[in-house]
C-alpha cells in the first residue's frame, strides 16, 4: 500500500482490506505534505473515522507494535515533527521498552 490515495470511505475499505495494525499519513491535497502521522491497531477503522477531517492518505500494515512504533517516529520526525504536522506530540512508545532512536522523545 504505499501509493497516496482519496480518503473515502469506499477508497479506504477497497485499499486497506484487513483491520489490523499499521501506520498512515493524512493529508489535505493529492500532492501535498503529511498533515499528520498515526500508528493504530485497527488501520480501516482508524482512516473510516478521520473520512472528513482530511483529503488523502497512505497506509501500511505492520508485523508487531515495536515495528509500527519504528516506522511511525521516522514519519514523524522526516515530516517535520509538531512544528510542521498536526500531531501534537511525539507518538507514545507502546510499551516501556522501546524507545525512539531519533531523539530523547518518548
Amino acid at each position: 500500500m504505499s501509493d497516496r490515495h482519496e480518503l473515502a470511505a469506499a477508497t479506504v475499505e477497497d485499499v486497506v482490506t484487513e483491520d489490523v495494525l499499521g501506520v498512515y499519513m493524512l493529508y489535505e491535497e493529492a500532492e501535498g505534505a503529511p498533515r499528520y502521522v498515526g500508528r493504530t491497531d485497527q488501520l480501516q477503522t482508524a482512516l473510516l473515522d478521520r473520512v472528513d477531517d482530511y483529503g488523502y492518505f497512505w497506509a501500511d500494515y505492520m508485523p508487531n507494535v515495536t515495528r509500527a512504533y519504528e516506522k511511525q517516529v521516522e514519519l514523524y520526525h522526516f515530516n517535520g515533527e509538531a512544528e510542521e504536522l498536526d500531531n501534537e506530540a511525539h507518538p507514545e512508545r507502546p510499551h516501556k521498552n522501546v524507545k525512539c532512536r531519533l531523539c530523547d522523545g518518548a
